[in-house]
């Protein structure tokens, strides 16, 4: 690269566009692939086909699916100073709550309509070793653990990757969370904080768990909590438990089966 196509570059990057590909726009390069999603060995400051590529892809052009993924994940993360490189922080639940209101906020949705198949999801997966080919109806379990396991969550990695539990089967998440086992446990309302999971029964006389979220506002004096669930409607007017999209809701606590912190 040289010239006119270092000037491209930079100018794509809101920097002064002189031609010369110096360490600052090296750096600003490196930081444009980890914001959109380059794989993690070409995070560096160089500008190959591949990247000038996905700079350079006309308006109604889409990013390569793999890096669409990563974006996605990184965006929900947060842009830092270094890229991502550095040490994580330590486990926040909360953290797995914003990743899930960035996927709600996204449209996420089953594609195609009604196979319970997120692609999305599974990419974010994928590039986690999680079980991605496991989806199915629930879910709902496997978006709340996944976001967990985005922040590289205790609990969410014993059960996506080492599958030493079912994380897509909510009343095995009630069961290990009575054990106490894997991180997990259950907290009563008025421990609640955001980011925790929260089990949901809206079947009535049936006393099983069918549907879980993570929580976003916890439960106020009007008997309502906020929420973010993957697999549901947007309103009470379609399927609450297999709604094919995510959404953040508002749910009383009457339905509510449990609250459980992961680790």
């Amino acid at each position: 690269m040289e010239g006119e196509d270092v000037k491209a570059v930079q100018r794509h990057l809101g920097l002064t566009a002189d031609g010369e590909y110096g360490p600052a726009t090296g750096s600003e390069v490196a930081a444009w692939k980890y914001r959109m999603g380059a794989p993690r060995e070409a995070v560096n400051t160089g500008m190959g086909v591949e990247a000038q590529q996905v700079m350079m892809r006309g308006p109604d052009e889409r990013l390569p699916a793999d890096w669409a993924a990563r974006r996605l994940t990184r965006m929900a993360i947060g842009f830092k100073p270094g890229w991502g490189m550095t040490k994580p922080p330590p486990y926040n639940p909360r953290n797995a709550m914003l990743t899930m209101q960035y996927w709600a906020a996204g449209g996420l949705k089953e594609l195609p309509p009604g196979s319970n198949v997120v692609p999305a999801l599974q990419d974010i997966g994928r590039e986690r070793e999680a079980d991605a080919w496991r989806m199915g109806y629930a879910w709902c379990a496997y978006a709340a653990f996944l976001a967990g396991l985005v922040h590289k969550g205790a609990t969410a990695t014993a059960g996506l990757v080492d599958q030493k539990f079912n994380a897509l089967y909510t009343v095995d998440i009630l069961q290990r969370a009575q054990n106490a086992q894997f991180g997990m446990r259950i907290v009563g309302q008025s421990q609640v904080q955001p980011g925790d999971l929260v089990l949901f029964n809206f079947e009535g006389g049936d006393p099983r768990t069918d549907h879980i979220g993570r929580v976003v506002k916890p439960p106020a004096n009007s008997g309502l909590l906020e929420s973010v669930e993957g697999n549901t409607s947007s309103d009470n007017g379609g399927s609450q438990s297999n709604g094919g999209g995510m959404y953040v809701r508002h749910r009383p606590t009457s339905i509510v089966r449990a609250y459980v912190r992961d680790s």
